[in-house]
């Protein structure tokens, strides 16, 4: 992840970042859920 000086374009980055943690996160559990 590239951080920049700029507060703004950092935290949108880290949103993202975060957002697509996030849903990766669900569709682990999701899959786990319907294996089991």
């Amino acid at each position: 992840m590239v951080v920049k000086n700029n507060d703004g374009e950092r935290n949108e980055c880290v949103s993202v970042c975060l957002k697509k943690r996030r849903i990766e996160e669900n569709e682990l559990a999701v899959y786990t859920i319907l294996v089991k």
